[in-house]
């Protein structure tokens, strides 16, 4: 299921277009000190890659954010 939610002003042109992805969230029980001390994001998408079996290239995170350490990422399909 796909669920979309905005808000737009009049005169405003919105585009939809699919996406050959998938969007996750990971939260891990670390500190961002512990975290971008063990590799940060460049080991995070490398084991991700890995336990996927693809190419980390596929992998691309959008944000790292506190309360743990919450990894906004997603997986570009095979073209």
């Amino acid at each position: 299921m796909n669920i979309l939610e905005f808000y737009i002003d009049t005169d405003c042109t919105v585009t939809i277009e699919p996406r050959n992805a998938i969007h996750g969230m990971v939260r891990l029980q670390w500190t961002l000190e512990e975290f971008y001390s063990n590799g940060g994001v460049t080991r995070f998408i490398d084991r991700l890659a890995s336990s996927l079996g693809i190419h980390r290239s596929r992998v691309k995170t959008m944000e790292i954010r506190q309360g743990s350490v919450i990894i906004d990422f997603f997986i570009e399909g095979e073209y």
